[in-house]
Order: structure tokens, then C-alpha cells, then sequence
């Protein structure tokens, strides 16, 4: 259901599938997964942040943490150093995904947090585009920018790449 554009109704699944199985680390992934597709980055940030509790090797555990985080309101210092060593966290790890997720980690840091001129913005956006041109993850960060910056008029939501 989640991939097929329904997340609201993959959510409910996901919830029951835990009451039977709490630590099924797939179905803990694609809950967040799911609410992250709906948009509900608070909910989603607490159930990250347990599965990144739990499993802190788990690259995926560790990009969905950080997609939650990126979107709070306020964020702390030491929360945006939570942020910095995500991203740290993911570059060491033994994914084939995890420059693309690095990448896209990267850019949406400097888009949110630590912006950078609109130019180096637009080049290192450019630089993204064509190395990882098949990719969700940069595709969405890119997406979300080029919306807010008035460049499309409309987004299109990309799916998490779990």
C-alpha cells in the first residue's frame, strides 16, 4: 500500500503487524516510512528516534531520524549537532546507498540549517542531479527546494527509498 501511493492505509497495517511483532525492524522502518510519505514529521520523529535507539548501525534507521529531526521547529544546538553526526553516521556506514543518502543529507542540511548562497546552492544541487539522477532521496530534497524557491510550481512528492 505504501508503494502504491496509500501510506495512510500502510500505516494501519504497520501498527497492527507491530502489536504482533514489536521488533520487526523492516515493518519498524516502513512505519516511519509511511508517516514520512504523509508529511507527519513529528509523529514519525519519536518512532525514529526508537528505532534509531535500537539499531544505530541501521543506515536507513539513521536517514528517517534525520529527515524527522531536520523538520522540527526550533531546533537545538545539540540537536543540530545530532544532525551533523547523522550525517557523519551514515558516510561511515557499510551501505552501497550511502553516498546518495550523504548527498542528499548534505544538501538538504545546507538548504534548512546552514544555508548557503543561492549559487553555490543551485551548483551543488546541479552537481547532485547528476550524479544521482534516478534518486529519491536527492530528488525529493531538490524538489522541495526548487518549490519553495518559486522555481516549480508544483512538487512531486517522492516516495522514502526504504
Amino acid at each position: 500500500l505504501r508503494l502504491e501511493g496509500r501510506p495512510d492505509k500502510a500505516q494501519g497495517f504497520y501498527e497492527r503487524s507491530l502489536e504482533y511483532s514489536p521488533n520487526m525492524q523492516k515493518t519498524k522502518r516502513e512505519y516511519v516510512a509511511a508517516l514520512l510519505e504523509q508529511r507527519k514529521y513529528d509523529e514519525a520523529l519519536g518512532k525514529a528516534k526508537e528505532n534509531f535507539d535500537s539499531s544505530p548501525e541501521n543506515t536507513y534507521h539513521i536517514h528517517a531520524y534525520f529527515r524527522c529531526l531536520i523538520k522540527k521547529i526550533g531546533l537545538t544546538i545539540e540537536e543540530i549537532e545530532t544532525l551533523k553526526y547523522l550525517i557523519d553516521l551514515v558516510g561511515k556506514s557499510h551501505s552501497p546507498k550511502k553516498q546518495e543518502l550523504v548527498t542528499a543529507m548534505n544538501l538538504e542540511y545546507d538548504i534548512i540549517i546552514a544555508p548557503k548562497p543561492i549559487e553555490q546552492l543551485l551548483q551543488d544541487i546541479s552537481k547532485a542531479e547528476s550524479q544521482f539522477p534516478q534518486s529519491p532521496n536527492v530528488g525529493r530534497v531538490i524538489s522541495e527546494f526548487k518549490f519553495k524557491q518559486k522555481i516549480i510550481s508544483s512538487r512531486y512528492s517522492y516516495r522514502e527509498d526504504c
